[in-house]
Formats: structure tokens, C-alpha cells, sequence
């Protein structure tokens, strides 16, 4: 008999409910080769700081009646090493990988949450958005105006998400120039944006003189009414 295992921890899909913990697992690669990880929803790794931590000095364990008293102190290899050293290993598991962070202050957690991405484009898109979140909580802007964009819709959705979140009812306009020209390559504005689309309250497109050549409001119910508004 087949059984579905499959779960959602808070929009988190696992294959299996089953996770080992953090502490159980150090920092995956110790279980390569030795447990089969397909049965296994998702790894928690060992804690990991901004910088190395020594941890408590011994004895960390004391027995007790019903057990032992553990106090390691959240020794790890800090981020740098984890992100070199152990997040390569981890790259082909058949299950979910989840980082523990800790720290000493909300800049530490900021720090390490951003950097853990190891992708030095995605570490810069993660900044940018810890930016834009700090400017709707300091600044209270309405919303945001992009005059072209070069990252990927993956970013455009947290950047809605982070808008959304931060300060409902924001508006997230885009502009862009008309590249249905020879030195854009005759791009359709409307087909070189498409992904974006449903992040997007509005879209500006201007035509080759420069002139505003038209609005729409976004999210479109279908195509059909943002195909009027670009260089068709």
C-alpha cells in the first residue's frame, strides 16, 4: 500500500515528516554514506554565527537522574567556513537542508540570513531587500519605482512579498524604455518583462522619442488587457 508522506511546514514542502535536528545532524555531511536521507523530509543543521564560536569551556555534560544536562555553548565554524566548507557537500541531498542561525544581536542574524544564500549575485539581491525593508519601516515610502530591472522574477516576488509584508498597499511601478529598435535587438517590452507581471501594480512603456506610451494596471485578468501597452 502506498501511504502520501508528503508534508507543508509552513510553505516548506518535505517529502517525509520526518527532520533530523539540529544538534542531531552537525552539519549534514556527517551522515553522507551512512543513512539513507531519501526518507528524510529535511537535515537542521548545527547552529551557525557570523564568526567561529569556542563554545563553553568543559564539563559541558552532567549527569542527572532522568538523563544529562548539556550545555555545549553553540560551538560551531561560523559562516564563512560553513558556507566554503560544508554547504558544497550538501548540494546533492534528496532531502531539505535548513539553517539554524544564532547570534548575539539582530545585526548578526541579519548578517548570517543574507550571506547564507552562496551565490555572490543572490547575496547582493538579499542586501537589497533587507534594504528596502528597512526603508518601509524608517521611511514609510508608498512604493517603489524600478526604471528597468536585471534580476529575475524570484526576486521580483520577494520583492512584492517584502512590500506586501512590510507596508501593505504598496505600489511596485515599472518603467521602461521601447527596445523594438536596432540597437535593443527588437525586443517586445511586453515579452522581455513577462515574468514580472504579476508582482507589478503598473507598468510605464515609453516609445523611442521618449514620450509616454501608455499605462495599464497590473495584475492583468488575462493578457489581453496589457497587450495594448507596449511595443507590440
Amino acid at each position: 500500500m502506498n501511504v502520501e508522506t508528503k508534508v507543508d511546514a509552513g510553505g516548506l514542502g518535505l517529502a517525509t515528516p520526518v527532520v533530523l535536528a539540529s544538534g542531531c545532524a552537525g552539519y549534514g555531511d556527517e551522515w553522507l554514506g551512512l543513512v539513507n536521507l531519501d526518507a528524510v523530509g529535511a537535515v537542521v543543521l548545527k547552529g551557525v554565527s557570523l564568526e567561529p564560536w569556542t563554545g563553553n569551556p568543559p564539563p559541558r555534560i552532567a549527569e542527572a537522574p532522568a538523563g544529562v544536562i548539556n550545555a555545549v555553548g553553540l560551538e560551531n565554524v561560523g559562516l564563512d567556513a560553513l558556507v566554503k566548507e560544508k554547504l558544497p557537500a550538501l548540494g546533492d541531498l534528496p532531502c531539505k537542508v535548513v539553517a539554524n542561525v544564532v547570534g548575539r544581536s539582530r545585526e548578526e542574524y541579519r548578517d548570517v540570513c543574507a550571506a547564507l544564500v552562496t551565490s555572490g549575485l543572490s547575496r547582493w539581491h538579499n542586501y537589497y531587500l533587507e534594504g528596502l525593508a528597512w526603508l518601509l519601516r524608517n521611511v514609510e515610502i508608498d512604493g517603489l519605482y524600478l526604471d528597468d530591472v536585471g534580476y529575475d522574477r524570484v526576486v521580483m516576488q520577494r520583492v512584492r512579498k517584502v512590500l506586501d509584508r512590510t507596508r501593505p498597499g504598496c505600489l511596485l511601478d515599472f518603467h521602461s524604455w521601447n527596445h523594438f529598435n536596432a540597437r535593443a535587438g527588437y525586443a517586445n517590452c511586453l515579452n522581455l518583462y513577462l515574468e514580472h507581471l504579476p508582482s507589478l501594480s503598473q507598468i510605464f512603456w515609453a516609445r523611442q522619442d521618449r514620450r509616454q506610451l501608455g499605462m495599464a494596471s497590473l495584475p492583468p485578468s488575462s493578457l489581453e488587457s496589457a497587450l495594448p501597452v507596449g511595443s507590440i
